[in-house]
């Protein structure tokens, strides 16, 4: 029991909220039989199994709270968090989404894990960068990114009315949210991605 304490504590001061295959077998050097040693940390709980090749630290031996979107991160990549849960994360629609949504140059997929629901949605290496933000902990898109990334995951919308009244009736946005919108940036990610419901999105 003592071995397995001194174990966790070297993973976390290690890594503190993930670690990878090769890092914990590296950590596991010194036992004859790491692959044993890690069922047996699973087994216990002492280690969470987020994905293939991917730990966390169990509930009981966890120094601070998993930060999901950084885990979003690195379950898929590259990825960067956006459509429905970045504009609830900015608090701009009302509803706590259940899913951690995200966008990634690799094809569509999702991951249901431990500690919840990561879905990813390819988009083009045209359309990717323009308007994510690095917050030292995650990438994740602007408020501009993530409404342009989700409306241009929708039908084709006939005028600006009904882009508003989807965006206001449908997500429940605000329209002072709508109005405060940085303009020059939604120009910009209009031009990458010249969809024609991002352009009527920067023309409202």
């Amino acid at each position: 029991m003592y071995d397995i304490l001194i174990l966790t504590g070297c993973i976390m001061k290690f890594i503190r909220s993930h670690i990878d295959y090769v890092s914990l077998i590296e950590q596991l050097k010194g036992y004859r039989n790491p692959r044993d040693k890690i069922k047996h940390l699973l087994k216990n709980q002492s280690l969470v199994r987020v994905k293939k090749g991917l730990y966390i630290a169990g509930d009981s031996q966890r120094q601070e709270p998993v930060c999901l979107e950084a885990l979003a991160n690195l379950i898929y990549g590259p990825s960067y968090i956006s459509y429905e849960y970045a504009l609830s994360y900015y608090g701009l629609i009302p509803e706590r989404t259940p899913v951690l949504t995200c966008a990634t140059t690799q094809k569509s997929k999702g991951f249901d894990t431990p500690l919840g629901c990561f879905r990813y949605q390819h988009l083009s290496f045209s359309r990717y960068s323009v308007g994510v933000l690095h917050n030292n902990q995650f990438l994740i898109a602007s408020a501009e990114k993530a409404l342009s990334d989700l409306v241009a995951r929708q039908k084709l919308f006939s005028s600006k009315l009904t882009l508003h009244t989807y965006l206001v009736d449908d997500l429940r946005l605000e329209s002072e949210t709508l109005q405060n919108l940085d303009s020059s940036l939604l120009k910009e990610i209009a031009s990458q991605y010249r969809n024609p419901n991002v352009r009527l999105l920067e023309s409202l």
